[in-house]
């Protein structure tokens, strides 16, 4: 009699536990749920950008680096060298430019957010003089698993617009300029080896 007493005791704190674990589970993962069982594709590696300025489309070289293991959140790094550091002018004292460092968080299967800052600046003297705070914001939607379209601003705020120096603007701060963009992207994937071709001979001179 005690045995089987032991037995359904046993067997309803099992139950108990079981359910106060699937319970746990889903509060305390609600991104996971939010799109379940398909989380979509994962925006690891490099992707090249083609984003249109004022003369045509310009490269950017993004590189995403997943940093959970469902690929929800990534650390994004953009490499836009071919860029105008004073974007055309209208920072003219910009002479150069920091590479662009950001977060990227799924929103959905196919859509993403991302957040980006670099940094204006002016060089020639001891140390470079910081002329603007760039933020970059983008919407992003895969067209497929290595392509993806997306809108975009640039928001440019002044020097002075981080009193507490912590390379951001102050909360309440309004842009100086917003700027808004398009781009698309394409995931960079192994291509095939070219065939080598002899370099015609020089000129003599």
């Amino acid at each position: 009699m005690c045995s089987k007493r032991n037995i359904v005791v046993g067997a309803s704190a099992t139950l108990v536990l079981l359910l106060f674990t699937t319970a746990w589970n889903v509060w305390a993962a609600p991104e996971i749920a939010a799109w379940p069982p398909d989380l979509g594709p994962r925006l690891d590696g490099a992707w090249v950008a083609m984003p249109v300025g004022p003369n045509g489309p310009v490269v950017h070289n993004t590189f995403n680096v997943a940093q959970d293991a469902q690929g929800l959140r990534y650390t994004t790094y953009v490499e836009h060298s071919q860029c105008s550091s004073s974007l055309w002018g209208t920072f003219p004292d910009a002479t150069a430019h920091s590479q662009m460092i950001g977060v990227t968080e799924k929103t959905g299967p196919t859509t993403a957010k991302t957040t980006m800052i670099h940094y204006g600046l002016k060089t020639g003297g001891v140390q470079e003089e910081l002329v603007y705070i760039c933020v970059t914001s983008w919407e992003m939607t895969l067209v497929d698993e290595d392509n993806s379209s997306c809108t975009a601003t640039m928001s440019f705020y002044l020097p002075q617009q981080d009193a507490n120096h912590d390379g951001l603007p102050d909360p309440g701060q309004k842009p100086v300029l917003c700027a808004p963009y398009e781009a698309k992207s394409t995931r960079l994937k192994l291509m095939p080896m070219c065939e080598p071709t002899l370099l015609p001979p020089a000129p003599p001179k």
